[in-house]
């Protein structure tokens, strides 16, 4: 009989209290209910189950003080171009187009690359590929002639690249830019190097894909991972980047010109992993179980980098337990192209962030070139991206270009995945550097009073409150 999961919640919060107070009442074993995971704490609380067809209504009568939700999944909050329609299955009989992909600095082959050439880009229509050992991508193009963009993407320590009116030809070739880590990007102009003691006594929660243990530039002092069935002491890199790049974002600790510095450096990062093994998504369950945890361990502020998904009562419950227990949550705004704010960001005292862009930060031809989009501030270099949502914004930061930490090296990305940590460091530059706020002790009131320490802080760049809220975070 085929099962389907829920997660199991009290009324209010993740875990039971007061009169009500124990564990959720065992269910009648004619329902069916196979437990699968509870919060760390133990099964007081937020459970996850598995229940045959139907079960659940059997569930809400047997058990009528129970929520029961079901499974959500979310995306990290990275912004890629993508092909949604793939060329015609005619491109499939012709032998496909071989894109060779070197570094411009001595034309050595870069493996790895993700290639995505669009013939109709209005449409999404192309093809991707990445580039092999031998840095040759091989790309479905059929019988096209001219790529209106030709996207390079995830060179390490290279830029992205965007090509426009490419013409198909046998032999082509892609050369990149290598990265000057001594050069700013927007993070470094806004921010500048910071000391490595800056944000030094506040407890910082990545809540991502996990963080490399071994770069350089970081130091991870513990987390966990949330994902069902994997060691919970495996909170590294899932098999993508994207964690390691939020986490170089916030806490950073190299120096020009052989590394990078992050906001807050001297902060103490945690990694908790909700993306399973090579997984791009998530589960609601295991994204409320991160946050529970990283209140559990003291996380003062908690970053998700993360979203896209219908709006949920399990991560709800979590980030109102989070709030009344003095975290301040951030959230990425989304990456819909100006639509409004998304889930879990546009949720009630939690930071949403847009992405910030500036010329001059990045190549001409970075892949972050395509998004720069009116209306436009006061300085005319400033743009917020043509990705980001926009609406309920808290206060914007640099999304655009943004070089970081990867496993291995580093890479520039573009999203409100980039802009949310910027704010997390900004957040905790605030809490460790004002004493009035940090001697309060912990608890909703002073989760407040960093929120409007920030607000208060930031500086408005010219642009509608939709797109910046109160404005750059300083």
């Amino acid at each position: 009989m085929a099962s389907h999961r829920y997660v199991l919640l009290p009324p209010h919060g993740l875990r039971w209290r007061g009169a009500a107070g124990g564990p959720i009442p065992s269910p009648a074993p004619a329902t069916g209910v196979t437990v699968l995971d509870t919060l760390a704490a133990g099964a007081s609380g937020a459970t996850l189950v598995a229940l045959p067809s139907g079960g659940q209504s059997v569930l809400r009568r047997e058990l009528p003080g129970v929520l029961v939700a079901p499974i959500r999944r979310y995306r990290p909050a990275l912004f890629r171009p993508d092909v949604r329609l793939p060329m015609t299955t005619a491109a499939f009989d012709q032998p496909p187009v071989e894109v060779r992909v070197v570094s411009a600095a001595d034309g050595r082959p870069l493996p790895g690359v993700h290639m995505v050439a669009f013939v109709d880009f209005a449409s999404r229509v192309g093809a991707d590929a990445r580039s092999d050992r031998n840095g040759v991508a091989r790309l479905r193009l059929g019988d096209a002639t001219v790529l209106e963009r030709l996207y390079s993407f995830d060179a390490l320590d290279h830029w992205s690249q965007l090509r426009r009116r490419v013409t198909v030809g046998p032999e082509m070739v892609v050369a990149l830019r290598p990265l000057d880590l001594a050069t700013p990007d927007q993070l470094a102009f806004r921010y500048g190097t910071p000391r490595s003691s800056v944000g030094r006594g506040v407890r910082v929660a990545v809540v991502d894909t996990g963080v490399a243990l071994e770069h350089p530039d970081l130091v991870v002092t513990g987390g966990r991972n949330c994902v069902l069935g994997e060691d919970e002491a495996d909170f590294g890199p899932n098999g993508l980047r994207h964690g390691t790049h939020v986490a170089g974002i916030v806490a950073a600790r190299g120096r020009p010109p052989s590394g990078r510095a992050g906001v807050a450096p001297g902060v103490e990062l945690r990694s908790y992993r909700v993306f399973g093994r090579g997984d791009g998504d998530a589960t609601n369950f295991a994204i409320a179980k991160a946050v529970d945890a990283a209140v559990e361990d003291g996380c003062d502020v908690i970053n998700l980098s993360l979203g896209g998904g219908r709006p949920d009562p399990v991560i709800r419950a979590a980030l109102e337990e989070a709030q009344l227990a003095g975290a301040v949550v951030v959230a990425a705004a989304g990456n819909d192209g100006r639509q409004p704010v998304s889930f879990p960001a546009h949720q009630p005292d939690v930071l949403a962030v847009s992405a910030l862009g500036r010329t001059g930060t990045f190549p001409p031809d970075a892949a972050g070139s395509a998004e720069r989009r009116g209306p436009y501030g006061d300085d005319g270099a400033d743009f917020v991206a043509a990705f980001s949502n926009v609406g309920h914004v808290t206060v914007t930061a640099p999304g655009v270009a943004i070089v970081s930490t990867v496993p291995g090296g580093y890479v520039d990305l573009d999203g409100t995945s980039m802009a949310c940590p910027a704010v997390t460091g900004v957040v905790a530059r605030v809490l460790s550097g004002t004493r009035a706020v940090r001697n309060r002790p912990r608890g909703p009131e002073r989760a407040a009073a960093v929120v409007a320490e920030l607000r208060r802080r930031a500086r408005s760049l010219g642009f509608p409150p939709a797109l910046e809220g109160h404005g750059l975070a300083k």
